[in-house]
């Protein structure tokens, strides 16, 4: 009876401790991999912030770019298949409120370029996205997702009516399908041409955040380079400072690229260049580590119930090696049942989180790639914890195992 509290007890810790495994590579998977809208953000680097810098006094100032930098210099690249500017969608400062039922509903906005439609993929339920010459001749144009069209249109098609904005009239050029949250360069309601924005502008610095999207992904390290070399010749007539710096990213570290001021300065006094990829390094690293500890002390616990086992092969002949073994794959049997249970209980608690709605349009779904990575991050796991107490129990002297077994 006793035995098999502690194989419950083991297997209860086990699935426990994989399902928060499997559970977390999902969500990883979902936040970072490039599918959905930004299915082209395998070969696409973003540069969010500029750093602007005087060597003398080491003043500094970092910022998001301006409609300027871009112009002079982003569109003029040769390399990028495509280049686009946006703004973030700011949740606090660019921010439209409108009104259903009595009830407030606010709506994220997010400032574009014409090219920034060819960069994600977003699903247009009618009309089309605005382009540059459209931007140019200022035309007050707008284009909504399926929510603000249910706000401001009870849901009927709406192409060509005017809807207001904080007062200002615009006319609607397209409705799309509600983005998930979780994709920072494609999450708004409300989507206009950069020129309708109320940030101001300063030389080089303004609000945009600018999208490199290369041919293929060998291009990408030439972007770098060839954006590099345009840093190198800004103009710094009119201003304090004399030297810039900002390295275009891939898409995969675009959470990380949110605090690219700190991360940056963090990288600079350490002299360590891509600290983004240093910390969530560590995170991963760490998040293995610890569940590793915790089936190492499950399995050591479980093992050390069996000393009259091992006490009593040993006498008859049973080798270290062959013990060893034999607990590493029981290890590694009991780990995989474990998997099968934090699998489903898996799947059960992206069910409720997709039910709840909690994230903003966000529907979480378990890929091929999570599976493989949660089944061989078990597999691993298996094998670590199983290693340690199996060669210290199999090693353990006949004598010691047998006094053991009569306490």
């Amino acid at each position: 009876m006793r035995r098999k509290l502690y194989a419950f007890v083991t297997l209860f810790g086990i699935s426990l401790t994989l399902t928060l495994l499997f559970a977390t590579t999902v969500f990883v998977d979902h936040i970072f991999a490039s599918k959905g809208t930004e299915s082209k953000f395998d070969r696409a680097i973003f540069a969010h912030t500029l750093r602007m810098t005087k060597r003398k006094t080491e003043d500094q100032s970092n910022n998001p770019f301006s409609y300027r930098f871009v112009r002079d210099y982003a569109y003029k690249m040769k390399t990028p298949e495509l280049v686009a500017a946006y703004s973030g969608a700011n949740l606090t400062n660019d921010l439209v409120y409108a009104y259903r039922n009595g009830k407030r509903e606010p709506l994220t906005m997010r400032f574009t370029d014409g090219n920034y439609w060819q960069l994600v993929d977003l699903e247009f339920l009618e009309g089309r996205g605005y382009t540059l010459d459209e931007i140019e001749k200022d035309d007050k144009i707008v284009i909504l997702d399926r929510k603000s069209r249910e706000i401001y249109f009870n849901g009927e098609p709406c192409v060509g009516k005017t809807v207001q904005l904080k007062g200002v009239p615009f006319r609607v050029m397209g409705v799309v399908e509600n983005v998930d949250a979780i994709r920072f360069s494609a999450y708004s309601n409300i989507w206009l041409p950069f020129t309708h924005t109320k940030h101001q502008e300063w030389g080089y610095f303004g609000h945009l955040q600018i999208a490199f999207l290369a041919h293929q992904q060998s291009d990408i390290s030439k972007i770098q380079e060839e954006f590099a070399d345009k840093l190198a010749k800004l103009d710094f007539s009119g201003t304090h400072f004399d030297s810039a710096y900002a390295k275009p990213k891939p898409a995969t570290m675009d959470v990380w690229e949110k605090h690219d001021i700190y991360a940056d300065s963090l990288g600079q006094f350490m002299e360590i260049e891509d600290v983004p990829y240093l910390l969530f390094g560590t995170v991963i690293l760490m998040y293995l580590f610890l569940p590793g500890l915790n089936l190492i002390s499950l399995n050591s616990t479980r093992i050390m119930e069996r000393f009259p086992e091992i006490g009593a092969r040993k006498s008859f002949g049973a080798t270290t090696k062959h013990l060893a073994i034999q607990f590493m794959i029981e290890n590694i049997m009991i780990t995989l049942l474990g998997a099968l249970i934090a699998g489903a209980a898996t799947f059960i608690i992206i069910y409720l989180i997709n039910d709840s709605g909690i994230f903003f349009n966000s529907q979480i779904a378990p890929g091929s790639r999570s599976f493989i990575v949660g089944i061989g991050s078990a597999l691993i796991l298996a094998i670590l914890s199983g290693v340690t107490p199996s060669l210290k129990l199999a090693k353990t002297p006949i004598v010691k195992t047998l006094k053991n077994s009569t306490k």
